[in-house]
Parts: C-alpha cells; structure tokens; sequence
C-alpha cells in the first residue's frame, strides 16, 4: 500500500489537497469503478467474491468526500492494481495579512472545539433507515465518547424510547412504518402525560421552505439538513442537553428512571371531596372496578375505527378521572379524545399502552391505602 499526498490548484484557482492510496491488487474492471462506491453494491455476488468489503466503507468515504466539498474517485486496471483518490479544497492562510490578535481568534475557536469534545457522554437514540447515515453518524458520535442505540424506523424509536432513558433523540425526518414527525409527536403526546422532554433533533435531506417548521411544529428542538455537518450536530446537542441532564448518564444509577408523582393528585381530591379521604378510597376502587369495561370499549372502537365510540368513551373516562383527581390517567383520556377528533388509531393505540400502566399504577396505589 503506498499514500501519497500533493498539493494544487483546481480549475477556478481554488488550493486543493489531493490523498491517494494505492495498492497492487487483482484491480476493479471499469465498469464497476462508480458502483464500488453505492452501499450494500456487494449486494451483486460477483462483486462480493471478487472484490470483498465494498459496502458500506467506500460509501461512507464517498459521503464524507462530499461533504468536504470533494471528490472521490479509483483508477485501476486489472491485474495490477487500483488507486483510489479524493481530492478536497481548502483555504490556505496568507501569514502576512494574519491579524494581531488572532492568538484570541484561535483561543476562542478552540475553546468551542474543546466544548464539544469534552462533553459528558451522552445516551443517544439514533432513529435512521439508510444503513449508510447510520453507520457514519453512530460512529462518529462513538468517537466523541458517545453511547448510541441505533434502529430504523419510528415504531423502532417508539419502542425503545418506552424501556431506556435516553439524553437525546437524532431523528430521520422520512422514515418507513412510522416517520420521523409522528414518532416525535408521540413521544411529546407521553412525555404530556409522564412528564419530562427528551430534545430531538431533526435530521432531514429535505431543505424546502416550511420544512424546518413543520418540524418544530411536531414537537422537535432543533434541525439539521444532510449531509449532515458533525460538528454543527454536536454543539447543538451539547447545548439542548444541560449538564444535569448529561450527569444523568454517566452516573452509575443512569438507568434508574426518575421518581414517578402518584397517580392521584392528593391536594386536589381533598379539595374536591371536601377532606373526607373514605369517600377518596371508596371512589377510587369504583373506580377501578369500572376500568376494565372502559379499557374494552376503548380497544373494540380501536379495533373498529370507530371514532364516535371512542370519543364518548375517552370523554367518559375524562369526567371519571378528574372527579377522583387522576390527573395522569385524565390526560390520557383527553389524548384519547384529540386522537378520536383526528381519527388517529395508531396514536390512540399507543395511549391505550399508557392507559393500562396508569391504571395499574392506580391499582398499586389503592391497594397501599
């Protein structure tokens, strides 16, 4: 293997930096020379038996290329050998017309580096379908001493979102099964009820007008255009996540799920009842006693599309909770209803999950009186 390094102008004047690698190996056929650079290209048998690792390497080199501003290109001829270039452009500095104080320009671009690479490591849910953007952002975000889970899809993230904690959420915008803005709308439609705000951070190819708003509009903090430039990534999640947040993670206990408020707002039940706790614990348990019905009519209407069934149920179940305080189990009832309004049975699927772990919850807290 021999790497070579030059220097040189392109075409329009601009410097460039021209990397070379070559080696002296059975050589790539040129009808192949553009392929080798797809992902998955050795998806072509042929190539996986003669021309092993040409996944997602190259493709991943080829992306970084580009976003450099750069090329990437191989020249080789079979039998003895392939050179694989990229070139990239770059600013030379002009020593005579460097400022005095650059020392502090320096200073104050490396502190913002530092910043980055010094931040606690963070607990990070990576929700991206292309195997070629997921496998550069997870090991990028490695490098920096980051943990990743990675999956594809929104159901995915849904799913994974409900058993871990994690600091922050990168989310592909396009997305099959479920996409990016209604796996964020769900997870703000929870974290309403359960309390709490994980950031999530769009990733998108997409950079037309209003898109970076609907976006915001789902629930997400921030927007990030692909391909997506790291270090830009990196700061904003630096400064969505507090350092209390961070600490969180790197701290043995980091699983440990914060505490969870009762699921009966004891303040506001005295209130309304008067101070007669009896009365409480007797309305409670008719309370549960009536859930199991509820819990069935809402599925059948689920099951049925059935959104007038559903938004008399969850209206019901809205009126019930709030005269016994059940100020968790009552916001999932008003979910309910917005989901019926919207005829969204996917999203009411998922507040039924949170109905039964509220009504449990419920059920643990009357049985502790």
């Amino acid at each position: 293997i021999t790497l070579r390094l030059d220097c040189g102008q392109g075409a329009s004047g601009s410097d460039l930096l021209r990397f070379e690698v070559q080696d002296t190996g059975i050589g790539i056929p040129s009808d192949r020379s553009e392929s080798i650079f797809q992902a998955f290209s050795q998806a072509d048998g042929s190539t996986t038996r003669e021309y092993g690792g040409t996944g997602l390497g190259l493709a991943i080199c080829s992306q970084l290329a580009e976003m450099m501003g750069g090329s990437i290109w191989v020249e080789s001829e079979l039998g003895v050998g392939s050179t694989f270039i990229f070139v990239i452009p770059v600013d030379v500095a002009d020593r005579a017309a460097t400022p005095c104080d650059d020392g502090y320009t320096a200073d104050a671009a490396q502190h913002r580096a530092d910043a980055v690479r010094n931040t606690r490591s963070l607990k990070v849910l990576l929700a991206e379908d292309h195997p070629v953007n997921q496998e550069l952002a997870e090991t990028i975000l490695n490098k920096r001493g980051h943990s990743v889970v990675a999956v594809s899809n929104g159901r995915l993230a849904l799913e994974a979102i409900s058993n871990q904690q994690f600091d922050v959420v990168l989310m592909d915008v396009q997305m099959p099964e479920v996409d990016g803005l209604e796996a964020t709308r769900r997870i703000r439609a929870r974290e309403r009820i359960s309390g709490g705000h994980v950031p999530i951070i769009a990733m998108t190819a997409n950079a037309i007008t209003g898109d970076k708003e609907r976006c915001l509009e789902s629930g997400m903090d921030a927007y990030a255009t692909k391909p997506i430039d790291f270090e830009k990534l990196l700061q904003v999640m630096c400064e969505l996540v507090p350092v209390e947040a961070a600490a969180i993670s790197s701290n043995e206990d980091a699983d440990v799920p914060p505490a969870t408020p009762a699921p009966i707002d004891s303040e506001a039940a005295m209130a309304l009842l008067e101070g007669d706790q009896v009365l409480l614990h007797r309305l409670i348990r008719l309370f549960l006693t009536d859930s199991s019905k509820t819990l069935d009519e809402i599925e059948e209407a689920i099951a049925a599309s059935d959104a007038e069934a559903l938004r008399r149920t969850a209206h019901r179940l809205k009126g019930a909770s709030s005269n016994i305080a059940a100020t968790r189990i009552n916001e999932v009832a008003r979910s309910l209803g917005s989901s019926a309004e919207d005829e969204n049975f996917d999203a009411a699927k998922d507040q039924v999950s949170i109905l039964k772990s509220e009504l449990e919850s419920l059920r643990e807290y009357a049985e502790s009186l």
